[in-house]
Parts: C-alpha cells; sequence; structure tokens
C-alpha cells in the first residue's frame, strides 16, 4: 500500500494542491514558454531499482478531465477525475467509489499548465540545471533538470521539451543516498506525451455503478453527538431546577 499511494503522488505531482500554475524559471533566469497544448494522450512507465513495475496509459481532455488506466502486473485499476470528483475501480469490478476531490482540482485547467504546476510544487529551494540538446524518439529537445533534496531524499524533475515549447517526456525521480553518500535511484515516473490537441472526451461512469464516499461523515457523526451530549446536559440541568424547588 505505500509504495502504491508513493507511485500515486508522484504520478499527480503538481496537480494537488496547486490551483495556480507559475512560470517556470530554467537557467540563468530564461523563462520556459509552454505551448499552449489541449489535449492529450500518455503512456507512463514506474520503475524501481531499474524494475519495471507499473505501466499506465491516460487521456486528458483538461487538468479536470482525465481517464487513467495503470497495470502493475498484479492487478489493472482505472481511475476517472471529473470536474472535482475522483472515480476508482479495481480490474473489471462494475462498481466505481467516487468522492469529491475539489484539491485535484485547477482553476485554470488547460492542460499545458501541467508542467509549471509540477515544477512550483517542488518549492523554491530547487536547483535547476539546463542540461542542454537531447534528442528524444527523433526529435531535438532541451532538457531542463530540477533538484529538490531535503538532506534525505531528493526528488528530480526532468522535462525534454522543444524550441516551440512541445513538451515530449517528462521523469519524476525519488534518488536516496548510499553509506559511501552516492545518489541511488529508487523509484522513476518517465512519461511520454504521444499526441496533443486530438479529439478527446472524458466521460463518467453511469450513476448506477457508482458508490460515493462521505468524507464528512465522520465529523457529522461527531456534531450529532455534541448535540446529544448537549440535550443531556439541558436534561439534567432541569432535574437540578426541579430538585431545588
Amino acid at each position: 500500500m505505500k509504495r502504491f499511494l508513493l507511485i500515486a503522488l508522484m504520478l499527480v505531482l503538481g496537480v494537488t494542491g496547486v490551483l495556480y500554475a507559475t512560470p517556470a524559471q530554467a537557467q540563468e533566469d530564461a523563462t520556459i514558454v509552454f505551448a499552449p497544448v489541449r489535449t492529450a494522450r500518455v503512456q507512463t512507465v514506474t520503475t524501481s531499482n531499474g524494475q519495471v513495475i507499473e505501466v499506465c496509459q491516460s487521456e486528458w481532455e483538461s487538468l479536470n478531465r482525465w481517464h487513467l488506466t495503470c497495470d502493475d502486473f498484479d492487478s489493472i485499476y482505472e481511475t476517472v477525475f471529473y470536474d472535482d470528483v475522483l472515480y476508482v475501480r479495481a480490474g473489471d469490478d462494475p462498481i466505481w467509489v467516487a468522492e469529491r476531490r475539489p484539491d485535484l482540482t485547477f482553476i485554470d485547467s488547460a492542460l499545458f499548465n501541467l508542467f509549471p504546476a509540477r515544477i512550483a510544487s517542488l518549492g523554491d529551494d530547487v536547483t535547476v540545471i539546463n542540461l542542454g540538446l537531447v534528442i528524444v524518439d527523433g526529435i531535438e529537445t532541451t532538457q531542463y533538470q530540477y533538484w529538490f533534496n531535503d538532506g534525505n531524499d531528493a526528488i528530480v524533475y526532468d522535462i525534454f521539451i522543444t524550441a516551440d515549447g512541445v513538451v515530449i517526456k517528462d521523469v519524476i525521480s525519488l534518488r536516496g543516498y548510499d553509506d559511501d553518500g552516492n545518489v541511488i535511484l529508487l523509484l522513476e515516473v518517465t512519461s511520454v506525451f504521444i499526441s496533443y490537441d486530438i479529439d478527446i472526451v472524458i466521460g463518467v461512469p453511469a450513476p448506477d455503478v457508482v458508490i460515493f464516499i462521505d468524507s464528512g461523515s465522520d465529523s457529522d457523526d461527531d456534531d450529532d453527538d455534541d448535540d446529544d451530549d448537549d440535550d443531556d446536559d439541558d436534561d439534567d440541568d432541569d432535574d437540578d431546577d426541579d430538585d431545588d424547588d
């Protein structure tokens, strides 16, 4: 479960809690200008210690409407995010579990905001390296590498972008250190953006196969309990008044 949560976190790095995207600053304060792409199909591969542990395919109508299918070679799970609501199901289970997740929602849902948002999620204390020209699938790109290091582990974000601002690939990696201080790769999530600006329409599961999780039910129950306690206190006060009489 811990591994799954970590992978899921890295897949949405930059989405959770980031509502406004900020321009990414590259080496020597050169601002990266991202092409205003609208939609995308993406293939994502996650590796741990060099071994492939998960393969995903996703379609993005926007940052607030996307569909993700992942196979970790033990199980398949499917996720849909649509206008504040996250739907998840395992394998061919006909039932989807849904939860309202406004924290995953972008105010500006244009797809190209994903990349500066991922960069912004690393925080302000980030080292940026321009690694220069890199050929990705026959396409010339510039590779920018962003390092966030807390002294124990490092999160590294690599982005491969064309001269006209189109992102061809990005890589999110978690790195640690061995006893000798050498960097070791713990986890890596590589996304290849296969096609942009194609017709993609994301739908939601039918209402009769969706079970909503009421994340506020516990607090409501607590409030009810508090109300009951208050009523009991009032009754006790009334009894005391009767005794005084």
